[in-house]
């Protein structure tokens, strides 16, 4: 992987090479397979149009949706119905480590057949399998100890299947009795979650737990953490960032600096002003 973009400031003046990243845009799409229920499977690289990827600290899982150009109806021979294929990615940015995603689709709401009818584009709704898992399962059952290790049996035991999950902090150590009345792990941890107290701030009660992507090791994982721990981990800023022209030059003959890229501002927009 290209070293260039790693350090976003001068300790990293090495030229940008031909084979290496040449913008803050840019992505090296490794892999991309879609795998139907029935065991088919298609490399999607060549149709691949936009993908968007979607994670909130008050969501329990990610989303994403996927464009694809289609010449070959693939959509029909697979076949693509958008229900429960998986869809693997593996993909690397500037300065990141390779990320490798996988989702399961759950919908194909949008479908365009262009006017010689040789080609159609269409979006595939992806979610993470675990919302998938949450749908299947119900349980009753009843735990006794601190919320937190009770979410991680939980999870543990009904909704883990291949992701770890992260408790960055633990509630208070008291022993208590929780009964689970017939409800999915999702809605179990959800009420577990607005009865969490964290052990360093008693008057707190602010706990999320939610999916999203660890770039240090290039995956998904679910965290357990507090809205307070999350602001206390960034008191000092991550980047300052610069708004100047792209793709700048001080001098003419100077080499561009392509990891400057990486901390301008594209676009400044104020949504409104005062009359």
């Amino acid at each position: 992987m290209a070293e260039y973009g790693k350090h976003f400031d001068e300790n990293n003046p090495r030229e940008a090479k031909s084979e290496e990243y040449q913008g803050s845009d840019d992505f090296r799409l490794k892999s991309l397979k879609i795998t139907s229920p029935n065991g088919g499977f298609f490399d999607l690289k060549n149709i691949f149009v936009t993908m968007n990827l979607y994670q909130d600290l008050f969501s329990n899982y990610m989303t994403a949706d996927l464009t694809l150009l289609d010449s070959g109806n693939i959509k029909k021979f697979l076949p693509i119905v958008g229900q429960e294929e998986t869809v693997s990615i593996e993909y690397e940015t500037p300065g990141a480590e390779s990320m490798s995603l996988e989702f399961v689709t759950y919908g194909m709401p949008q479908r365009v057949v262009n006017n010689t009818g040789r080609k159609q584009m269409y979006t595939m709704k992806l979610i993470s399998r675990e919302a998938y898992q949450d749908l299947q399962v119900k349980f009753s059952k009843s735990y006794t100890g601190s919320v937190t290790d009770t979410i991680k049996k939980i999870y543990d035991e009904k909704l883990k299947i291949n992701k770890e999950l992260k408790v960055e902090i633990d509630s208070e150590p008291q022993e208590k009795k929780y009964i689970i009345p017939y409800w999915s792990p999702l809605q179990s941890i959800n009420w577990l979650v607005q009865r969490a107290i964290p052990s360093d701030n008693p008057e707190a009660c602010n706990y999320v737990f939610y999916e999203a992507i660890d770039v240090q090791e290039g995956k998904q994982k679910f965290y357990l953490t507090t809205i307070e721990k999350l602001l206390k981990d960034q008191e000092t800023p991550v980047m300052d960032y610069l708004y100047r022209p792209t793709r700048q030059r001080d001098k003419p003959d100077d080499t561009r600096v392509t990891a400057l890229d990486f901390r301008n501002i594209y676009e400044i927009k104020f949504a409104e002003e005062g009359d």
